[in-house]
């Protein structure tokens, strides 16, 4: 060779390094296409295209670089290679097969990496569908919860409510407190309806503008209670029942109740059950809503109760024989008092002990033998309690009236009204049966006097003490019969009068027992009470 000597020369190491083109950068597919030196001919050779597929939309790593190492002599060519390249196992492999050996294995880590993947995804889908079970259990255990906590709400509630018309419906003077303060708050206790002329109520319940009642308290919803035990009680014809009952009983319709928080909504029943029994022309029957606040420990905190007053007051005028509502109505104050004429004995008294009486009707004075003169501003009803030496009633008679009296008076100690058969005397000492009911009157809005109507049912004379219990289960017919007497003021009335009287009784003069017994039959029939 010429320009050098033989000693200068040096091989120089060739590196053959295969160069790969990437079509898809995510390594979804891609074909690879290695670049080899051009044949003798000159011309490139062909090789065919092979396409990877991989599912884990995830680039595949470039193979590392080919390591070059330079012999000691000779200048041989040494390849190394990492997995999926040319190693020395490739050496009598040729250029395709190597290539389609490297795709291959290249493949396969990319579908062992993608299992791997599917794996950990199925894992997560089913922590998270263990996630979402689990909340849809808690969900509905907790709307299960719900549900049955509201049921059980509901439940108590509507015990409360049925409790409070049961107390309502079974009053009586010796019903305790303690039973209405359990149903009902002792704090913030409110209860509106209707005004209820056929009863009484105090003035100051009422609000003029929208024509409600409005009863705060327990107290005075106990004294509304006591209010609808008179009221009922004055239907039963006392001349041919002097001892009769009405039973009434209330109806909860909780069918078709609705419920919203702390309130409930339904429809309420009331009907009588013996008033035809006890003489009434017809049974009473009230139907209407109700709305009911509760507090949290599920007492009554406000009540109200929605019904038609004159339908019903039309009723309660069929069932009693009057000819117009005026004579259903009860009055309340001392003004609306002293406007009506009543064609019962009536008394007036103050509120206060020891009661005196502030007025008295004629038929008080021809029942009782006592004169205006001698009771107005001076005595009290307690003079019809004085035998005025009379000795024809026996201890076990005297025990008796004395409860009844206490079973009268008891409501009267709070303002509330009453009635009660009792045993009083007349002023000479003669002992009739009566029943008397009473009603608080304002002034005001406080309760100032107290308005009395009295029922005569019979006499009682010596040796028939129980006269009036066997007459009172006699019938009618057998009763009484059919007088004809003249009143003070002259007009002739039909009535009946008790077995019991004695027209020639000699324990006063003959004037005043014609006239106290002329009062006293003509009270054994219901009259219709007149303006």
């Amino acid at each position: 060779m010429s320009g050098g000597s033989v000693g200068s020369y040096q091989p120089r190491a060739v590196t053959a390094t295969p160069h790969y083109t990437a079509q898809n950068n995510n390594a979804a597919s891609s074909s690879i296409i290695p670049h080899a030196a051009p044949s003798a001919a000159g011309m490139a050779p062909k090789f065919p295209m092979v396409s990877a597929s991989d599912t884990d939309a995830t680039l595949a790593q470039p193979p590392p670089k080919k390591k070059t190492k330079r012999g000691g002599g000779g200048g041989s060519l040494v390849l190394s290679s990492s997995a999926g390249e040319y190693s020395t196992a490739d050496e009598g492999l040729t250029p395709e097969q190597r290539r389609i050996k490297h795709n291959r294995e290249r493949n396969r880590e990319h579908a062992k990496n993608t299992r791997l993947r599917k794996k950990e995804y199925v894992e997560r889908l089913k922590l998270s569908v263990d996630e979402l079970c689990r909340e849809r259990d808690n969900l509905v255990s907790e709307r299960a919860t719900a549900a049955s906590l509201m049921v059980e709400v509901h439940s108590k509630r509507v015990d409360v409510l049925r409790s409070f018309f049961a107390l309502r419906a079974s009053y009586s003077v010796s019903q305790k407190r303690e039973l209405w303060s359990s149903i009902l708050d002792e704090s913030s206790f409110t209860c509106r309806l209707p005004v209820t002329p056929y009863q009484s109520f105090p003035s100051s319940e009422v609000q003029v503008s929208n024509c409600q009642r409005t009863i705060a308290g327990v107290d005075s919803m106990i004294g509304d209670a006591a209010a609808n035990y008179v009221f009922l009680d004055s239907i039963v014809d006392r001349g041919q029942y002097p001892d009769g009952k009405i039973k009434f009983q209330y109806t909860l319709v909780t069918e078709e109740s609705v419920v919203s928080g702390n309130q409930l909504m339904a429809r309420w029943a009331m009907s009588t059950l013996n008033a035809k029994k006890c003489g009434a022309n017809t049974e009473l029957h009230q139907r209407g809503m109700l709305i009911c606040k509760f507090n949290s420990a599920h007492k009554i905190v406000n009540l109200e109760i929605m019904f038609d007053v004159m339908a019903f007051m039309l009723q309660v005028k069929m069932a009693m024989g009057y000819n117009n509502f005026n004579d259903v109505v009860i009055p309340n104050t001392v003004q609306t008092c002293g406007q009506k004429m009543y064609d019962y004995p009536m008394v007036m008294t103050l509120a206060n002990r020891p009661y005196t009486i502030v007025q008295v009707n004629e038929r008080w004075e021809n029942l009782t033998g006592y004169k205006k003169h001698e009771v107005v501003g001076k005595r009290s009803c307690s003079i019809l309690q004085q035998s005025n030496g009379s000795s024809d009633a026996s201890a076990s008679s005297r025990s008796r009236n004395r409860k009844d009296m206490n079973q009268l008076m008891g409501p009267v100690l709070f303002q509330r009204p009453s009635c009660a058969m009792v045993v009083n005397y007349t002023k000479t000492g003669r002992r009739f049966r009566q029943y008397v009911t009473i009603y608080p009157l304002s002034t005001d809005s406080n309760v100032t006097h107290y308005f009395g109507l009295t029922t005569f049912v019979q006499w009682l004379g010596q040796n028939d003490e129980n006269k009036d219990q066997t007459t009172a289960k006699k019938p009618p017919q057998q009763q009484a019969t059919k007088n004809t007497n003249n009143t003070k003021d002259g007009s002739s009335q039909e009535s009946s009068s008790s077995a019991s009287i004695n027209p020639n009784s000699t324990s006063s003069s003959n004037n005043t027992i014609s006239s106290i017994d002329a009062v006293a039959s003509s009270n054994l029939k219901r009259k219709k009470p007149s303006k």
